[in-house]
């Protein structure tokens, strides 16, 4: 018979003297999100030093090293937020002039003012034409889905980094974030599918290929807006 511990619950084992929640607990839980393994630091100084075996190896045989791909995207998503709350630079997808008028303006502006949340959604749309460029490899839609969940969630600290150096400089530096951001993704992509030039040549059009693919699909969507409800601020 298996012998229950003086002090556990006879039912499931568990010890019944649960810490008591308070600033200790807070912040010994927010040290092991940042610090340990499984913790963000840890995840992005793997993501950035080999992306391209961090990821393969999560994917395909070790998931409890690096933090959750969705946990860490949405972190990151946040990091990114904070910063240009409290920093706030210029990241455009899309260019919108004067005052809100109609929907198009409107996605627009949404999809500028919310660069975190956008590039969440444009994963989704490189994650195709991921599947499609790769469509020979055995990784299937949702692991592509996981790749760029860890791709772009380096993207946007990228991003936010460049962002909050050229918000205390007053130099332009939002124009060179994008183009380290980008060398970034195609080469964790490239990493990932075999470290060929011509798998980085398919990631680096996989990317560019989503990002105009999410860019038009607002657009239309803005338009139809228009033409079915009519040209007005929204």
């Amino acid at each position: 018979m298996e012998r229950i511990e003086p002090n556990s619950c006879e039912v499931c084992g568990q010890n019944p003297e649960v810490p008591k929640i308070d600033w200790h607990y807070i912040a010994s839980e927010i040290r092991s999100v940042f610090m340990l393994e499984k913790g963000f630091l840890y995840t992005v100084i793997q993501l950035l030093l080999k992306p391209g075996k961090a990821i393969k190896t999560y994917i395909q045989t070790d998931r409890r090293r690096l933090m959750k791909p969705i946990v860490f995207v949405i972190l990151a998503s946040l990091i990114y937020s904070l910063i240009d709350y409290y920093f706030p630079f210029q990241a455009k997808y899309m260019n919108h002039n004067g005052e809100v008028q109609n929907y198009t303006t409107s996605i627009a502006k949404w999809i500028t003012e919310n660069y975190g949340y956008s590039n969440l959604i444009m994963s989704i749309f490189i994650a195709g034409w991921l599947k499609l460029f790769f469509r020979k490899h055995p990784f299937s839609i949702f692991e592509m889905a996981v790749l760029l969940c860890y791709v772009m969630g380096m993207v946007m600290l990228l991003f936010a980094i460049f962002g909050f150096f050229e918000h205390t400089s007053n130099t332009n530096l939002v124009t060179i974030g994008s183009m380290v951001g980008f060398i970034y993704a195609v080469r964790a992509i490239g990493q990932v599918f075999g470290n060929k030039w011509f798998h980085y040549a398919k990631g680096g059009l996989a990317y560019i290929f989503g990002s105009i693919s999410f860019t038009i699909i607002f657009l239309i969507l803005g338009i139809v807006l228009d033409a079915t409800l009519g040209n007005k601020a929204v």
